[in-house]
Order: structure tokens, then C-alpha cells, then sequence
């Protein structure tokens, strides 16, 4: 039996494709304050977005931003225009 040592206590996202609102924080519902520790979003559209406050960061249509333990924690997403389509989970 292996030891498997958590650095975690759960995980959330959405649960289904959701559609942005410009400047609107996604992450609304932050289960931790310390925020996620490992991360994915993946848009259907092209997509600027700000990450923990950060200038606007392009993300393809069709592709994954993901980000691990080795990474900031995500705290605070926002995208920078409306009608994007997407989904999220993270590790809390």
C-alpha cells in the first residue's frame, strides 16, 4: 500500500460550459482563500484574460491554460471580453 501524502483538500469547477462577462471574476467562489494550486481553463473562442490581477494574457481558441503545484495559486480570473465560452477546474 502505497503512502500518498495530499497537499490538497478538494477540488471544484464548473459544471458545464459557461459564458464569460467582461471583468467579471470568475472565481467568484473561491473555495480556499490560499487559492487553486493546480488550475485548468479551456476556451472555445479566443480569449484575453487577467490572472490574479496580471495584465491581459491571449489564450487561443481551443486550447488549455493550466497551471501545478510549482505555479503561483489562482486566486483571481477575469476575462477581458463577453461571450467566451469556457470551463474550469482547480485543486484546492
Amino acid at each position: 500500500m502505497r503512502n500518498i501524502q495530499a497537499i490538497g483538500r478538494g477540488y471544484s469547477g464548473s459544471s458545464s460550459v459557461l459564458t464569460s462577462l467582461a471583468n467579471a471574476e470568475v472565481l467568484a467562489h473561491l473555495e480556499d482563500e490560499a487559492g487553486y494550486y493546480n488550475f485548468c481553463l479551456q476556451v472555445f473562442n479566443d480569449a484575453s484574460i487577467s490572472i490574479n490581477g496580471s495584465a491581459l494574457i491571449f489564450i487561443a481558441a481551443n486550447t488549455t491554460f493550466e497551471t501545478d503545484s510549482n505555479d503561483a495559486p489562482i486566486i483571481s480570473l477575469k476575462f477581458a471580453e463577453s461571450g467566451v465560452q469556457f470551463t474550469w477546474t482547480g485543486a484546492y
